[in-house]
């Protein structure tokens, strides 16, 4: 069992969404490191590597950052980590639903539903309309 940690967020940022596979940017640990991705599976594997804490070298100033994502934006919590997958809560920022999760499958069916829900607010004449 690997030991709770009060710091173990991100901030994942989607910007596109082309053939159902999400692209964007994730931000740890107080927006510190920030790393690219292009599927869902790279998200995955870095921010398991940044929980295990295998940081890449601190990037950016905070006035370089950009917290919305254009197809969407999530805060993810992961307290814990059991059996080698990942328990916590995912909030879907702009509309500030929130969910809980219990391994990294059900985060990522939370995740595609709600860029689901985004894609199709996008497409109406009214878009997507930001909770605060």
């Amino acid at each position: 069992m690997e030991r709770p940690s009060q710091y173990s967020y991100l901030v994942v940022c989607v910007d596109t969404l082309e053939n159902n596979i999400p692209q964007g940017r994730c931000y740890y640990q107080d927006f510190k490191y920030v790393y690219q991705f292009g599927s869902m599976d790279h998200f995955i594997l870095q921010a398991d590597a940044l929980l295990n804490g295998e940081a890449p070298a601190p990037s950016g100033e905070r006035s370089d950052i950009l917290l919305n994502g254009k197809i969407a934006s999530f805060k993810l919590r992961v307290p814990y980590r059991h059996n080698a997958d990942w328990q916590g809560t995912v909030m879907w920022l702009e509309t500030r639903h929130e969910e809980n999760f219990r391994s990294v499958l059900e985060l990522s069916s939370i995740i595609y539903q709600a860029l689901a829900a985004a894609q199709k607010q996008r497409m109406t004449p009214s878009g997507l309309k930001i909770a605060k």
